[in-house]
């Protein structure tokens, strides 16, 4: 495999998005702006309906989610639960009661009518990590991207069927494996690699992660082999 390369520009930690199983959990909902605009970003004044248990106050910042699809596994066709894409974060400047108003502080993509809040994760550190040594050998499956692409190459992100669970952490690395159909009198499938990929975040049995090197495109539901640190 080539040498894993950095991306041509810092990868916003905020932006790569997750699996989740169940539905997301959010402190509130943006209904509206002043201006009554359908797409908001950066310095734009929201309304937001809270939740009951949210506990919000003044000066509080959030990032703003989208549930997206439902995702289910490429091969066996088993729910995977939902992706959740990060579009920016804001902060509260007045609640009253459950209803709050905010303005958006950094948007990283379109932001809309209905797309939810949660707390902030803060992020340790930027792509790439340190490689990381998986005690044993772990085989998974690319089961989506973070933008809906098919064809996936360089500085794509990825989600894969193994996290946590399955003693996967950040700084992981995968080698995608790619199957050759050979041709004439052996004609048969040959695994050759089609690049690497890192892992940014775990989740309980998944993981979201960005592909540092790349031979050939490759398809969702793409093998992945965890590989050892050199």
């Amino acid at each position: 495999l080539s040498l894993p390369q950095s991306p041509p520009s810092p990868l916003p930690m905020r932006s790569i998005g997750y699996i989740t199983p169940e539905p997301i959990t959010a402190l509130g909902t943006i209904t509206g702006s002043p201006e009554g605009k359908a797409a908001l970003s950066s310095f734009d004044t929201v309304y937001l309906q809270l939740t009951p248990q949210a506990e919000v106050v003044p000066g509080k910042r959030c990032r703003i989610v989208r549930q997206e699809r439902p995702l289910t596994h490429p091969l066996t066709g088993k729910r995977l639960g939902y992706l959740v894409s990060i579009l920016g974060d804001l902060r509260i400047e007045k609640v009253e009661g459950r209803i709050a108003t905010a303005q958006i502080d950094t948007s990283l993509d379109v932001i809309q009518v209905g797309d939810q809040i949660q707390e902030i994760t803060s992020w340790a550190a930027a792509p790439p990590f340190p490689p990381a040594t998986l005690d044993e050998k772990v085989e998974g499956v690319v089961v989506g991207s973070q933008a809906g692409k098919v064809n996936l190459s360089l500085y794509d992100v990825v989600y894969i069927d193994r996290g946590r669970r399955q003693g996967v952490s950040r700084g992981d690395r995968f080698t995608v494996i790619y199957p050759l159909a050979g041709a004439g009198e052996m004609d048969r499938v040959v695994e050759v690699p089609a690049g690497e990929i890192q892992v940014l975040d775990a989740q309980e049995n998944t993981a979201t992660a960005l592909v540092i090197s790349s031979r050939r495109d490759f398809p969702i539901g793409a093998k992945v082999v965890s590989a050892r640190a050199e």
